[in-house]
């Protein structure tokens, strides 16, 4: 080891003082500065990050709308619910601006690439607003329900570019992948439940 060392030795032995104190100098800046680059690094990294989760879950949010108001048409147009037809206006107004809503978000957060898959959930949400009439009370609860299913991807889709599903954190992870795929799950079940009764009460009455 004393051998790996002995030209910088004898380098510095051959050095004046401030020849000496000269190079210390540039070397300890150079250390500093190289430490200090890679904490800039770092926090400039983390700052990404951070950026890209606020945009995923400012998208998610506006697309979570988008489901709810779904499940909720798909409630309302089920034959025989009391004053479906004012209830069904003003659900698909809430739709239109909803789909307002996350055409803006989709244009501000292009880098996701969930473009293509919002313009197909929207496609086909924009066909069961046009066509719900002329449906079969089975038709329609199965395109509705076809299409929730699609959105949840979209959100997932999102989630994942976002890195939202990707904390490092064990904890942080287990509570993205709660808020992000079982919750939504567990209530979309339920919803189809809901759906489902109010389809048989209407159809009993």
């Amino acid at each position: 080891m004393k051998g790996f060392f002995t030209p910088a030795i004898k380098l510095m032995s051959s050095m004046r003082y401030r020849m000496k104190f000269t190079l210390i100098g540039v070397l300890t800046f150079l250390a500093i500065g190289g430490l200090g680059y890679q904490i800039f690094m770092n926090f400039d990294k983390d700052l990404t990050a951070a950026s890209n989760e606020h945009h995923g879950l400012e998208y998610i949010s506006a697309v979570q709308q988008v489901i709810k108001l779904t499940q909720q048409h798909r409630g309302a147009v089920e034959p025989g619910v009391e004053r479906a037809g004012q209830r069904v206006l003003k659900l698909e107004k809430e739709i239109e601006t909803a789909t307002a809503k996350v055409e803006t978000v989709d244009k501000q957060m292009s880098a996701f690439g969930a473009t293509a898959a919002w313009k197909d959930v929207r496609g086909d949400l924009e066909k069961i607003v046009k066509e719900w009439s002329g449906y079969t009370p089975k038709e329609s609860f199965e395109k509705h329900t076809a299409l929730v299913k699609k959105t949840q991807s979209l959100i997932i889709t999102i989630a994942d570019k976002s890195s939202l599903t990707v904390e490092p954190d064990t904890g942080t992870s287990y509570l993205a992948s709660s808020l992000l795929t079982r919750l939504p799950a567990q209530l979309e079940f339920m919803g189809q439940i809901r759906a489902f009764g109010t389809g048989i009460i209407a159809r009993k009455a």
